[in-house]
């Protein structure tokens, strides 16, 4: 039951597959080379999918290298594994040969060792995991087993993983392209290797070639540090440092592209593999989120090999006091690789848009502090400032202090009302846990009895700016930007885009064909701001508001419905106070700037 209970953590069947594939991966690794960076004989992993029905499909990971000959203990040593301490495979736990259990019924797995006469073979199903023995679990050794020749070279050595019997849902989500993007992403360093194949077979024998991410295909300049110490702060006090080794060097080699927007997030990589994304470790409190490790134009990695320690689910990492002084000292580099990514990336608006991009900040951030605008996107998702989400101020009942003159209660107050109460103040204490059973304190010369008074709660602050930033989602001080200069940047399939947010800065892309189809253009040059140009405008704002709203609070997902009624509204809100660009030519714009 224990079994089952931690394959729950296995809740994408990728996942699931990809324990198996990084086996596989794991016993390549002595035919590896480090010196020329390439295997000394041609491995080939390879995952087949057959069937398109969940009780008669199978999927199976067949690799060539050097066969499992510890089949009795991988199957029986629960949580022992034999690569925990070994510095170049990525086994920890000793867990992942029971994941099958959170997608299927059935694992088979069938190995040879080199110049062996026998396949070792053990079948695993999960009726075994609900009976306290471990009746039926054996392992049997047959010099003949249906499907298998032995008449193959001696040398020649294999392990197979069948998995059959699969849960409904789960083979329904299993998808060729999200496998292979997900070996991709994984073995990013390992597939730049030299002779090692993985690839993927569908239902109708149709090849996929996992392929390594090409760092040099388009232009870019790259960040590049290695560190053989951690800093880690010894007294907050006194502001004393300690450099702490590390038992292996830390690289950071991240990747600056100008022109491109790949929306490849740094990642943590440990031993070759991707472990998460830099900006979903909870424990790493970065204050540059979305300036650089969720930055558009910037991808790359982080090589914490042998000094974090990832999760069983391989979403974040053992906290522990290496883990922490890295997380400090990546926090502490920040401001210089933020440097580093702004000299790349420095833009200069147009100065014949200048007016433009003013007005166009100034209308979004006054729209910013309205209500109803914040509230269409889902600005305030959480429930955390409900007093200060839909009113200025709210009125609550609590019990607190009032001071009386005498046991009937009469006000100390010269005007015979209630004064105003202000808890932080002197004689206005709350009274301490001492209090006797009849709610009375008393004092050198007054009584104190506790009543109920109500209680004005109110935003003392009416600056948009702070209340602000009361919410998870700041939007304050956002800068729109038209850029004339560069040619739109392109995306991951190769298509331009009309606009893009790095940082506070809204950029949209003059020189894209949509952009400059709404701008009339009169017989002597003059630029005219037409009705379309204003709703594109307005569009392009709205919707990378709307993916940074998502991207930082993913439980803000609306039905689809919902989604565009909110969406238009707030496009209708934004074209309001900007229909008064409509027919002013550039020039213009600076008297009507000041109005």
């Amino acid at each position: 039951m224990l079994l089952k209970s931690v394959a729950t953590l296995y809740s994408d069947p990728h996942r699931v597959l990809m324990e198996y594939i990084d086996n596989a991966v794991d016993a390549a690794e002595i035919f590896y080379d480090k010196a020329s960076q390439q295997y000394t004989k041609q491995i080939e992993i390879i995952i087949t999918l057959d069937g398109k029905s969940h009780d008669y499909a199978r999927v199976t990971i067949h690799d060539n290298c050097t066969g499992i000959n510890n089949l009795s203990d991988l199957v029986t040593n629960v949580g022992n594994s034999s690569k925990l301490y070994d510095q170049d495979t990525n086994g920890q736990f000793g867990f992942g040969i029971y994941s099958f259990l959170a997608i299927c019924n059935s694992l088979i797995i069938t190995t040879r060792l080199s110049n062996s006469s026998t396949i070792n073979r053990v079948e695993l199903n999960s009726k075994m995991f609900e009976t306290p023995d471990t009746e039926g679990l054996e392992i049997e050794e047959k010099e003949n087993i249906a499907s298998y020749k032995l008449e193959q070279a001696k040398e020649d050595c294999w392990t197979i993983f069948k998995l059959e019997d699969f849960h409904k849902q789960a083979f329904r989500e299993i998808s060729i392209k999200t496998l292979k993007t997900e070996i991709e992403n994984h073995f990013e360093l390992i597939l730049s290797r030299k002779n090692i194949i993985i690839k993927i077979i569908d239902t109708s024998k149709k090849e996929y070639i996992c392929n390594s991410f090409d760092y040099n295909k388009h232009d870019g300049d790259i960040f590049y540090r290695e560190l053989y110490n951690l800093e880690k702060t010894k007294s907050k006090k006194l502001k004393t440092k300690v450099l702490i080794s590390i038992p292996t060097k830390l690289i950071i080699n991240l990747k600056v592209y100008k022109n491109r927007m790949l929306g490849r997030k740094p990642v943590f990589i440990i031993k070759g593999r991707r472990i998460t994304e830099i900006s979903n470790v909870k424990a790493f409190r970065t204050t540059s989120k979305n300036s650089i490790w969720s930055h558009p134009n910037i991808t790359g990695y982080i090589d914490v090999s042998g000094i974090l320690e990832p999760n069983i689910s391989r979403d974040d990492f053992r906290a522990n006091t290496l883990a922490k002084a890295l997380f400090q000292t990546l926090a502490e580099m920040e401001s210089e690789i933020k440097e580093f990514i702004i000299g790349q990336l420095k833009f200069t608006g147009s100065n014949e848009f200048k007016d433009l991009e003013d007005i166009l900040s100034q209308a979004f951030n006054k729209l910013s502090s309205n209500n109803n605008f914040r509230n269409l996107f889902n600005f305030n998702s959480d429930n955390n400032n409900k007093y200060l989400r839909n009113k200025d101020k709210e009125i609550i009942s609590l019990l607190a202090p009032k001071k009386v003159d005498s046991i009937n209660g009469t006000s100390a107050g010269s005007d015979g009302n209630t004064p105003n109460l202000d808890i932080n103040s002197p004689g206005n204490e709350m009274p301490g846990d001492d209090l006797g059973n009849d709610n009375k304190v008393s004092t050198t010369n007054k009584e104190t009895i506790l009543k109920d008074v109500k209680v004005k709660i109110t935003n003392t602050d009416n600056s948009p700016a702070k209340s602000f930033k009361q919410k998870k989602n700041n939007f304050g001080g956002i800068n729109i930007v038209i850029d004339c200069e560069n040619e739109p940047p392109l995306d991951i399939n190769e298509k331009e885009l009309r606009s893009s947010m790095i940082n506070n800065q809204i950029i949209i892309y003059q020189k894209h064909a949509m952009f400059e189809d709404r701008i009339k253009t009169g017989a002597i040059g003059t630029q005219t701001i037409s009705n379309e140009l204003v709703f594109y405008i307005s569009i392009e704002i709205m919707t990378q508001i709307k993916i940074f709203v998502f991207t930082e609070n993913k439980k803000s997902i609306e039905d689809i419905g919902a989604f565009f009624n909110n969406f238009n509204e707030v496009i209708y809100l934004f074209i309001k106070d900007l229909a008064k660009l409509t027919g002013k030519n550039l020039s213009e714009l600076t008297n009507l700037k000041r109005v």
